[in-house]
């Protein structure tokens, strides 16, 4: 089963969610590229933290990383981060992070949970999310965001593939 990464040329390319290791944080430096103050080998000592890379089939290049808490019903994302090449101005694949949050809703379902998203939107996104996502605020005092079920749904049918890649 793969994730459907859609590239700036139009080509489809098939995807998979590998749990992070340690190992693969020379990847995710700031020397890198990678976003200043991101740490995500800090969800890796957390036992109710799932962490995952994604990876073009068949390559190694970490293209985002997800931190997630199934909560449940629902998946509290903690951490979501695409890789410098997958930022804007370049941005080699266009829909990384609705990969990644159809990927954390779909492993809540999976564990017989509603598949909705929480979590708190980096500055300036929050209007992004809204409009690409259908995102809400459900606690504005909190920054909390949230994608309802039917639109996480939507974003399950939109990027995963029953097919190997």
């Amino acid at each position: 089963m793969t994730w459907l990464l859609q590239h700036r040329n139009g080509e489809i390319y098939h995807a998979q969610f590998h749990r992070l290791a340690r190992a693969d944080l020379h990847q995710m430096q700031k020397s890198k590229g990678w976003t200043r103050g991101f740490n995500c080998g800090e969800y890796l000592d957390r036992t109710d933290v799932q962490t995952y890379k994604l990876v073009v089939c068949g390559d190694t290049e970490i293209q985002g990383c997800i931190a997630f808490v199934n909560d449940g019903d629902f998946a509290f994302v903690e951490l979501i981060e695409k890789a410098p090449n997958n930022r804007k101005p370049q941005e080699q694949f266009l829909n990384i992070t609705g990969v990644m949050f159809a990927f954390s809703s779909k492993t809540v379902i999976d564990h017989g949970g509603l598949g909705y998203l929480c979590f708190e939107p980096k500055t300036g996104l929050a209007i992004h999310y809204e409009r690409t996502y259908n995102a809400k605020f459900y606690n504005p005092r909190l920054n909390l965001m949230t994608i309802l079920e039917v639109d996480a749904k939507r974003l399950i049918t939109l990027y995963y593939s029953q097919k190997e890649g």
